[in-house]
C-alpha cells in the first residue's frame, strides 16, 4: 500500500516509516497537517495516518479537510495518539477518521490494523463498482448500449432546462423502423435483435457525440440533437438518419433493407415542457407513417388540429354503438350478363355529431387502439343479418356481404358466434359472404 504519514515529532516519524517500510509498504512521511492535505490532494494515498497532536493544524482539523476534498475515493485515516479516551474516539469520528493506534506501538498492532484497513477499502471499492455497473445498467439499453427510456425520462427535462436558461433551441425526434414486425416474423427475434444493434450503431455515426440518442422500447428510438440554429437542421439531420438507415443489411445470411419514420418536435415552437414535447414528436412520427413511411415529418399547428379532432374522435367511438350512431349502407352487386342485381354489399358508417359521416378507414384504427373492434363488427354482422332476414321475408333471396380483418377469423369465438347469429336472425347461412380483408387494421 501506499501510506502517507504525518506526525510533527521526528522520531516517531522515523519509528512509524521504518515500521510500515518493514511490512513492504510505500511510505512519504511529512511533518505537518498542512503537507499531509497537500499531499493527500496530489498524490491520492492508499492509507493515511495522522498524529492527533501537531502544531497549527492537528490530525482532527486536517482529517476533515481531507473528507470536504474527497470525491468517490474513500481513504481509510488511522489517528496516531498517546492516549485515546472516549472523548478523544468521538471527536476522531466526527472528524473523519477510522481507527485510532496509541504510541508507543507494537508491529503486529499496526500490522492488523493495516491489513482491517485494507479489507474496509477493498470491500468499499467493490461496492463503489457494483453500485456503477447497477447505475449504468438502470440508465442503459441492455441490447444496444443506447440510453434507455428511463434515462430519456431524466434527460429531456434538463435539456428543457438548459434551454430556457440560456434562451437555446433543441429538436426531439422520434423514430420508428418500418416493417420491423416483418423481420421478427419472417428471420426471427434474432435476426431482429441484431439489427437493433447495428441500428443503434449507425444511429450513433450520424449524430455528433454531444447529441442524445435512447432505445424507448422495441423499434422506438429517440433522439435530441442539441443546440440548433434553425428547424433546417433537425430536418437535415433527420434525412442523415433516414440515408444512413436505408443501407442494406446481411444479418444471419439474410440480406434485406429497412426504413424509419421520424418525428421532430423543435423546442420551442412544438413545446415548453416534457408531456408536451414527447405527445408531439410521437404524432409527427405518426404523421410521417401516414404518409408513406420512411420520411420525417414536423410537428405543425395542423397536425395539432388534426390531433385534437383524432382526441375527440376516440372518445365519442367508445360511446358511438350506445348512441346508435353506427349504420350500415348497402351497395348493390350486379351481374354485368344478367344486368340483374344478385347481391348487397354492406358497408360501416359513424354518423358522428360533430364531424357528420365518418368512413371506416378514419375510425377503424381508433377501434383498434380502443379494443373494441371486434365488438363493432360483430354488431355489424348481426344488423346485417337482421336485415338480410326481412328481405328474405319479402322475397329478396339475395347474397349480403360484409369485409372483415382477417384477425377476426382468428378469434376462437367467431365461428360460434356466426351459428349464434343466425340462429338469432334467421338469415340462412348460405346466403352470407364474408370478404377477408389483408390490411392490418379494418372494420
Amino acid at each position: 500500500m501506499k501510506i502517507l504519514v504525518a506526525d510533527d515529532s521526528p522520531t516517531n516519524l522515523i519509528l512509524i516509516s521504518a515500521a510500515l517500510k518493514n511490512l513492504g509498504h510505500d511510505v512519504t512521511s511529512v511533518n505537518s497537517g498542512e503537507e499531509a492535505l497537500n499531499y493527500y490532494i496530489k498524490e491520492k494515498p492508499d492509507l493515511i495516518i495522522l498524529d492527533v497532536v501537531m502544531e497549527n493544524m492537528d490530525g482532527f482539523e486536517c482529517a476533515k479537510k481531507i473528507r470536504e476534498n474527497e470525491t468517490t475515493e474513500w481513504i481509510p485515516i488511522i489517528f496516531l495518539s498517546a492516549s485515546v479516551d472516549d472523548e478523544s474516539i468521538a471527536k476522531g469520528i466526527d472528524a473523519g477518521g477510522d481507527d485510532y493506534l496509541t504510541k508507543p506501538f507494537s508491529k503486529i498492532t499496526l500490522a492488523a490494523k493495516i491489513k482491517a484497513m485494507q479489507r474496509i477499502s477493498d470491500m468499499r471499492n467493490k461496492l463503489y463498482e457494483a453500485t456503477c455497473k447497477l447505475s449504468l445498467l438502470s440508465t442503459t439499453d441492455t441490447l444496444t448500449g443506447l440510453y434507455n427510456r428511463l434515462q430519456f425520462n431524466n434527460t429531456l427535462p434538463e435539456k428543457i432546462a438548459y434551454a430556457k436558461r440560456h434562451n437555446t433551441s433543441f429538436a426531439l425526434l422520434f423514430l420508428d423502423l418500418d416493417n420491423f414486425k416483418f423481420v421478427n416474423d419472417h428471420f426471427g427475434h434474432h435476426v431482429g435483435d441484431l439489427l437493433l444493434k447495428e441500428i443503434a450503431k449507425r444511429l450513433k455515426t450520424s449524430l455528433r457525440e454531444y447529441d442524445f440518442i435512447a432505445r424507448l422500447g422495441g423499434d422506438e428510438f429517440a433522439v435530441i440533437i442539441n443546440d440548433i440554429q434553425s428547424t433546417d437542421t433537425a430536418g437535415d439531420v433527420a434525412q442523415n438518419i433516414l440515408d444512413t438507415i436505408a443501407h442494406q443489411y446481411t444479418l444471419e445470411n439474410h440480406t434485406f433493407t429497412i426504413g424509419c419514420s421520424i418525428g421532430i418536435a423543435c423546442f420551442p415552437i412544438a413545446g415548453l415542457d416534457h408531456e408536451t414535447l414527447v405527445c408531439n414528436a410521437d404524432a409527427a412520427m405518426y404523421h410521417a407513417k401516414e404518409s408513406g413511411r420512411n420520411n420525417y415529418q414536423y410537428f405543425t399547428d395542423e397536425l395539432l388540429v388534426k390531433q385534437n379532432v383524432q382526441e375527440q374522435l376516440r372518445s365519442s367511438l367508445q360511446h358511438a354503438l350506445e348512441r346508435n350512431e353506427l349504420f350500415l349502407i348497402y351497395a348493390p352487386i350486379f351481374d354485368l350478363k344478367s344486368k340483374k342485381i344478385i347481391g348487397m354489399e354492406a358497408l360501416l358508417r359513424w354518423k358522428h355529431e360533430k364531424f357528420g359521416e365518418i368512413l371506416p378507414e378514419q375510425f377503424a384504427p381508433l377501434a383498434d387502439e380502443l379494443g373494441i373492434n371486434a365488438t363493432i363488427t360483430n354488431w355489424a354482422i348481426r344488423e346485417l343479418c337482421k336485415q338480410g332476414a326481412k328481405w328474405v321475408e319479402q322475397g329478396y333471396k339475395i347474397k349480403l356481404s360484409f369485409g372483415v380483418s382477417y384477425r377476426h377469423l382468428l378469434r376462437k369465438d367467431f365461428s360460434k358466434l356466426m351459428r349464434e347469429i343466425f340462429e338469432e336472425t334467421h338469415f340462412p347461412a348460405n346466403l352470407f359472404e364474408l370478404e377477408i380483408q389483408s390490411k392490418e387494421t379494418v372494420i
